[in-house]
C-alpha cells in the first residue's frame, strides 16, 4: 500500500469571501512526476472519487492543494498549469496528451457505441475526455476483478446488450438514499433502453440487480 503524502500549499480560503472558493490540487508519483491536475470545492471526496475510479491511482505518492477564491479563477490556474506542467493523465489543455480513439479489447460493442454516441457531437477535447473515461474505467474493472466478478461482468454484458448503461455520482445523496439506490430501468418513447447504477457498485451486486429490474419490467434484453 503506498504511503501519501498530503502537502497544503497555501492557507485557506477567507470564509468572508463572497464567491466560491475551489481547490486546485496535483497528484504527484513517487519520481515527482506530476499525474494529475484538478479543481474542485472538496478535495477529500474527489481524491476518494479518483481512488475508485482511476487505474492509476495506485501510482500517487503526493498531493498538493491550493485554493483560489472562485471556480473561474481555479480553472484559469488549472489551465495553464496543466500546459506548462503537461502531467501524465490530464487530457484536456495537454498538449501532450495521449489521443484515446480506441475501445479497450473485450469491451462489447453496444458499449462502444453508447460511449460514441455521447462523445462524437462535442468539441474534440471534450470527446476526447468522455471516450478516455470509458476505456479506463472498463479496463480497470476487468483487470482489478475477481473470477467471480469477471463472471459477473460477461452475464451482465449478455444480460444487458442493447441497452445503454449509465452511472450516476451517488456520493451528495443522503445516506439513506444512496444506501437504497441500487439500479433504475427507463424506457423512452423512442424504443432506446437506459439502465442505470451507482457509480462504481459492486459487479455481483449490479448483476443482481439488472436481473431484478428487467424482470419486473418484463423486458427482454
Amino acid at each position: 500500500m503506498n504511503k501519501v503524502q498530503l502537502t497544503a500549499s497555501t492557507a485557506m480560503p477567507d470564509p468572508r469571501e463572497q464567491r466560491t472558493p475551489t481547490a486546485l490540487y496535483r497528484l504527484y508519483a513517487a519520481d515527482e512526476t506530476v499525474l494529475y491536475i484538478g479543481v474542485t470545492d472538496d478535495p477529500d471526496r474527489r481524491f476518494k472519487q479518483h481512488r475508485d475510479s482511476k487505474p492509476w491511482w495506485p501510482q500517487v505518492a503526493r498531493k498538493t492543494v491550493e485554493w483560489h477564491p472562485s471556480r473561474s479563477r481555479a480553472l484559469a490556474v488549472e489551465a495553464a498549469a496543466i500546459a506548462a506542467e503537461t502531467p501524465t493523465y490530464n487530457i484536456d489543455h495537454n498538449p501532450a496528451a495521449v489521443s484515446y480513439h480506441w475501445p479497450p479489447a473485450g469491451m462489447p460493442a453496444d458499449r462502444v457505441d453508447a460511449v460514441e454516441r455521447v462523445a462524437s457531437p462535442l468539441p474534440a477535447d471534450q470527446a476526447e475526455g468522455i471516450r478516455r473515461a470509458a476505456w479506463e474505467g472498463f479496463t480497470r474493472a476487468q483487470l482489478s476483478a475477481t473470477s467471480e466478478e469477471r463472471a459477473a461482468i460477461e452475464a451482465f454484458n449478455a444480460l444487458t446488450v442493447g441497452i445503454t448503461i449509465e452511472e450516476w455520482d451517488t456520493s451528495t445523496l443522503d445516506e439513506r438514499l444512496r444506501d437504497g439506490f441500487l439500479g433504475y430501468y427507463l424506457e423512452r418513447k423512442d424504443g432506446a433502453r437506459f439502465l442505470v447504477f451507482p457509480f462504481g457498485q459492486d459487479p455481483e451486486q449490479r448483476l443482481a440487480a439488472a436481473r431484478t429490474l428487467l424482470t419486473e419490467a418484463g423486458v427482454t434484453a
